[in-house]
């Protein structure tokens, strides 16, 4: 089983946040948000790694006080 991927989460200007995880090249990955309990969302596309680290600046977070985020991983 792998190690469970952390999200490093840092607030940009503009009620934006900034997603950076390890990935591992050539391995797809999607962002998911939801505020407060509601259903999980895409915030992001499948994203295709180039790199071990990966980076998503997401504008949806707004004004939301309790974001949460989670990742799925496919090949």
């Amino acid at each position: 089983v792998p190690d469970p991927l952390e999200l490093e989460i840092t607030p940009e200007p503009g009620n934006a946040m900034a997603l950076q995880w390890p990935s591992t090249e050539g391995l797809g990955y999607r962002v998911q948000g939801r505020i407060d309990g509601g259903a999980w969302e895409p915030v992001s596309p499948w994203i295709r790694a180039t790199d071990a680290t990966s980076i998503l600046l997401d504008y949806t977070a707004g004004d939301e006080t309790m974001q949460w985020y989670r990742l799925e991983v496919a090949p």
